[in-house]
Order: structure tokens, then C-alpha cells, then sequence
């Protein structure tokens, strides 16, 4: 795992929470693009892949929903598989 610097942890939960704005908001054009800036600065976000996956599922894109839902899942596992 690799650890983040403080000004990437800031900037990551400052899209986030611009993201999360306009998801709330119903601009998903928007929220798309700031949940895939949080993945750009991590990857394995968890909480944005988790929104990637729901946005795209609203906006009928079952396939990159279901990508993205497999990856956090993914990333999940291997948390809980660690913890063991």
C-alpha cells in the first residue's frame, strides 16, 4: 500500500466532497467527472468507485457500472482476506 501525502489526502477529499455535491444536486455529468479526478489521484478510492458504479447504473451504463462496482468489491476482499 502506498501511503499518500498530505496535500494529495486534501485534494482527493476536496473533489470527493465536490462530487458528492453534485451527485446530491443530480449533475451526474459533473460528479462523474470529479469521482474519476479521485480515482486519477487513487485508485483504489473505495468510496468513488463505489459512486462510479452507482452513477453509471443511473445513467444506463450497466457495463462501466459493474467494472467499477468489481473493482471496489476487489479491493474490499483483499482488505478483509488481509485482516484474517
Amino acid at each position: 500500500m502506498q501511503f499518500k501525502s498530505i496535500d494529495e489526502v486534501r485534494t482527493l477529499k476536496s473533489h470527493y466532497d465536490v462530487a458528492n455535491e453534485l451527485f446530491f444536486k443530480k449533475d451526474y455529468d459533473g460528479a462523474l467527472a470529479a469521482y474519476h479526478k479521485c480515482i486519477e489521484i487513487d485508485s483504489n478510492h473505495i468510496p468513488s468507485l463505489y459512486k462510479l458504479a452507482q452513477l453509471y447504473n443511473i445513467t444506463g451504463d450497466t457495463d462501466k457500472a459493474g467494472s467499477y462496482s468489481q473493482k471496489a468489491n476487489g479491493i474490499m476482499n483483499g482488505i478483509w482476506a488481509e485482516k484474517r
